[in-house]
């Protein structure tokens, strides 16, 4: 299933939650994508959940209904870490295809 056939199916006036909850550049890059899909579909009601602190970012967009921020607790660890895989610490550049 593909995004663009499922949001063409729902129901006029759906509501829909974009969840985009740290990283300040997607969601500057978010605002284009939330434009084309009120080009697109005007009467989905969009909402949008971010971290507290980049609401400001999104608050008074005309395409987003409702901006939820949340107040998150930091974690003990940043589950985007990754170990370097055993291609890197060998030397690679490119894992072994």
């Amino acid at each position: 299933m593909n995004v663009a056939s499922l949001l063409s199916d729902l129901p006029a006036g759906s509501r829909i939650l974009v969840i985009r909850l740290r990283s300040i550049g997607d969601i500057i890059l978010l605002t284009p994508t939330l434009r084309l899909l009120n080009n697109w579909r005007s009467d989905l009601r969009v909402s949008v959940a971010v971290e507290h602190r980049f609401r400001s970012l999104l608050e008074g967009n005309p395409t987003i209904e409702e901006v939820l921020a949340l107040a998150l607790q930091p974690v003990a660890c940043d589950v985007r870490r990754r170990p370097t895989p055993p291609s890197r610490r060998a030397g690679w550049d490119a894992p072994p295809v």
